[in-house]
């Protein structure tokens, strides 16, 4: 929800936003007299990603109640609260035009959604089952997986199917995001292609614009980079996996989920 409200997104998986579902049910009713309309409904979308977010950590703690483990649970809510604001924080500054370097948007692929998507849900699962011992596995390879992750997240961003991830494609290029994709388009290619490049970096695209932006990204040498990167860090998470003392029903279970996650379309 906060997510939605920060990027401005309209559409999330093929439904309103909850800020633009509060707009339009504002705009339909008589209650409010404000002028701000828009305001109203985004102070409104927040109050409601507070209040969701203390509903999941009530449900959360809950799982854990007469857990040898709760505090160790507990903590590590901390540590995923801190580290997601920590990537938005990031995301939502570099939108505003602070450069980042290489290394900043690897830490902000890992803290944005790569922490709470792969790695402490694994940490919670670990306690959840009494094996503490297996959480730093989970998390060194948690950190390299969650990276792969977002960034074939960015990938799917310019070449995914609108239809399949249920919104606009090539918001983050429209919205100035600093992905390692746009990274390697301002730094790392040729200047014509960066040029060219820099005509729809930050612009709502129109409808034939698309097609062209992919094609210059393609000839940019920029897809088989942020491929390149996907397989380095998936196989370093492969590595890290085999190389662990974890059970071997859970390398199983792991190593599958490196497969969904990295051939995804979604």
């Amino acid at each position: 929800v906060h997510d939605d409200f920060m990027d401005r997104d309209a559409v999330r998986r093929g439904e309103p936003t909850l800020h633009k579902v509060f707009e339009r049910a504002i705009t339909d009713t008589s209650w409010y007299t404000g002028a701000d309309t828009m305001h109203a409904a985004e102070s409104i979308a927040v109050l409601m990603g507070d209040w969701l977010f203390g509903i999941s950590q009530q449900l959360f703690m809950r799982g854990f109640a007469g857990s040898t483990h709760y505090q160790a649970a507990h903590a590590q809510w901390g540590l995923f609260s801190n580290t997601v604001v920590h990537g938005q924080l990031i995301d939502f500054c570099s939108a505003m035009g602070m450069q980042l370097h290489y290394n900043d948007i690897i830490e902000k692929s890992y803290a944005k959604s790569g922490d709470y998507t792969i790695v402490r849900p694994l940490i919670f699962g670990g306690l959840l089952a009494g094996q503490p011992e297996h959480i730093p596995v989970y998390e060194t390879f948690g950190r390299q997986l969650g990276i792969a992750f977002q960034l074939q997240d960015d990938y799917l961003d310019v070449f995914g199917s609108e239809e399949k991830i249920g919104k606009a494609l090539m918001q983050d290029i429209a919205q100035r995001q600093q992905t390692l994709l746009s990274w390697y388009m301002l730094n790392t290619t040729s200047p014509e292609h960066r040029a060219a490049f820099m005509q729809y970096y930050g612009t709502p695209l129109a409808q034939s614009e698309p097609d062209t932006l992919k094609d210059l990204i393609q000839q940019s040498g920029a897809v088989e980079y942020i491929q390149d990167a996907i397989s380095m860090y998936t196989t370093s998470a492969t590595a890290i996996l085999n190389k662990s003392d974890v059970p071997p029903h859970v390398k199983h279970e792991l190593d599958a989920l490196i497969t969904r996650l990295t051939n995804r379309t979604i």
